[in-house]
């Protein structure tokens, strides 16, 4: 049976609408809220406050309300306008490319709507407000994962799989995902900072979104968790901040020299990456064989694309060798993240920690 609505319990939450499992009414609600900010007067009326009255009766205050008590964050509700000379890759030749180079395209999007570029960047030490904690970055995540869940379902093989598989296959996904894509953001946004001449120190900094940084010393790595989590003692904080900044390093080591001199191709390449890294990976862990031969028919399409886009576009020698050899490479310098993980376990910083069980899909 569906699920019901959490916000109106009314209609059936078909998707997730801004972070969370709700109806396209609710969502509809929230969305016109946030893009106009019209100040709402409660009816103060039992009858259409609660919940499970039905929608055309219900306050739309307490509605809006309970949308942001759900989670519902308005960040991902509106999206901006991109120009021509930024749409993603189309091209009928090469189908599988075109349909990751979309879905990397909305989600970029949504990440620069949320954290735009202006040249002022927020850091572990930075004043007040102005501190980005890694619950916050937390926060981000979870919240860009229901985006994530969305997406999956717009690619081949994937949009076969139920709402809730994709679910379970985004918890494994999302951290080499993220990886990956914070260090590309990283590499952007670098070498945004120098065509745009901003007088900001970059050395030995690493830039996961566009108005954010990370100081990669030990010293940065402990004002940034010590900061985050003040209840907790600083022989606690340590193993913490040293499993963050080993990430981190692996990312500058392996992944951002990569991305940064076009180790595999251009961006389209990358996107197409990414994509191979989710197929390898959810061959790894999904248990029925049908879904396993599917994830392997898709891989071989994936690298088949590659090869040729290398001979048509981006005449890169050897391509398909330096995909393969990336590929491992991410594969294990993703391994370290299992110590990391089972420390922000033991804390119960679960919004860090993917599902101990590998999912069986299908």
């Amino acid at each position: 049976m569906d699920p019901l609505c959490p916000i109106c319990q009314f209609s059936i939450a078909e998707n997730y609408h801004y972070g969370v499992q709700s109806c396209k009414s609710c969502a509809m609600v929230f969305s016109r809220y946030v893009k106009n900010k019209r100040t709402l007067l409660c009816l103060e009326n039992p009858r259409f406050c609660n919940p499970g009255a039905g929608l055309r009766e219900s306050c739309r205050k307490c509605r809006v309300d309970r949308c942001y008590e759900a989670g519902m964050d308005e960040h991902l509700v509106t999206v901006p306008y991109r120009g021509p000379t930024e749409r993603p890759f189309q091209n009928d030749n090469f189908p599988l490319m075109s349909a990751i180079c979309a879905v990397i395209h909305d989600f970029q999007a949504a990440v620069e709507n949320r954290f735009p570029f202006t040249g002022n960047f927020r850091g572990p030490f930075s004043s007040g407000d102005e501190f980005y904690s890694f619950t916050e970055h937390a926060e981000y995540h979870r919240n860009h994962q229901s985006l994530l869940i969305e997406q999956l379902g717009q690619l081949p093989a994937f949009d076969k799989i139920s709402h809730v598989d994709r679910t379970v296959i985004s918890h494994y996904v999302r951290i080499p995902f993220f990886f990956l894509t914070n260090n590309w953001q990283s590499v952007k946004t670098l070498s945004k900072i120098r065509s745009n001449n901003i007088d900001f120190p970059t050395s030995n900094r690493y830039f996961p979104l566009p108005s954010v940084y990370e100081q990669l010393d030990m010293e940065g790595a402990m004002a940034y968790v010590t900061r985050s989590t003040p209840r907790l003692h600083r022989s606690t904080c340590e193993p913490i901040a040293r499993a963050l900044l080993e990430q981190r390093m692996l990312g500058q080591q392996h992944i951002h020299p990569a991305i940064e001199q076009k180790w595999i191709g251009d961006e389209n390449c990358f996107c197409l990456f990414l994509l191979l890294l989710i197929v390898e990976l959810m061959y790894d862990y999904c248990t029925p064989s049908f879904m396993k031969l599917q994830m392997f028919d898709l891989k071989t399409k994936i690298l088949r694309e590659f090869g040729k886009y290398y001979l048509e576009e981006w005449e890169l020698e050897g391509g398909l060798y330096r995909v393969e050899q990336f590929l491992a490479t991410v594969k294990i310098t993703l391994t370290p993240f299992e110590v990391s993980r089972v420390i922000l376990s033991e804390l119960f910083l679960g919004a860090f920690v993917p599902p101990n069980a590998p999912p069986s899909v299908g």
